[in-house]
């Protein structure tokens, strides 16, 4: 049996998406697809998947969308989650920034931080800074005037997003209408 992974719901051979659909270039190892997150190697068994895809599809049903808020507090672009409905707040473990727009399959994210802890939960992060416990892609570059960029969320059970431009010199920001 040729080792499967999953991309974009599909099961095709040698590459992986985690749920923030930003593909990562894997290598089989026998019957595992072993995938680079965040400088941590993840391995999942593929004769699994057929399961993990199976369950995935029930879950998106009872999928949350969260709003993302976002904010320049002096030097800081802060990101802060809510539910859009009542309850708890969000439990989020993933957090991925890239270009509006730009090809995810070809242009990695600008910055990501995840967790693999599922004890452990955020609802804020700031651009740039590492939460404890939390994994980044690499150092976070400088957001530029004029660029539109995407944040992206996930956790157990919820997703959303926003996108947003750096308007002015002085790191102003515009949020678009919450998606």
């Amino acid at each position: 049996m040729t080792p499967l992974c999953v991309a974009d719901g599909h099961l095709v051979p040698g590459m992986f998406t985690h749920p923030i659909k930003n593909p990562h270039r894997l290598t089989l190892q026998g019957e595992y697809c072993v995938a680079n997150f965040a400088g941590r190697e993840f391995m999942v068994n593929s004769r699994a998947l057929i399961g993990l895809i199976a369950s995935t599809f029930l879950l998106v049903a009872c999928t949350d969308e969260v709003v993302v808020d976002i904010v320049r507090k002096g030097d800081s672009v802060t990101f802060t989650t809510a539910r859009t409905g009542a309850g708890e707040p969000p439990c989020v473990q993933g957090l991925t920034v890239t270009l509006a727009g730009a090809d995810i399959a070809v242009t990695p994210p600008l910055w990501e931080v995840a967790t693999a802890e599922p004890d452990r939960c955020r609802t804020q992060f700031d651009y740039g800074k590492v939460p404890a416990g939390y994994t980044p892609s690499g150092p976070a570059p400088l957001l530029l005037v004029g660029s539109r960029y995407l944040v992206e969320v996930t956790g157990p059970g919820l997703q959303g997003g926003r996108e947003f431009t750096v308007t002015g010199r002085d790191g102003s920001l515009t949020a678009a209408t919450p998606r």
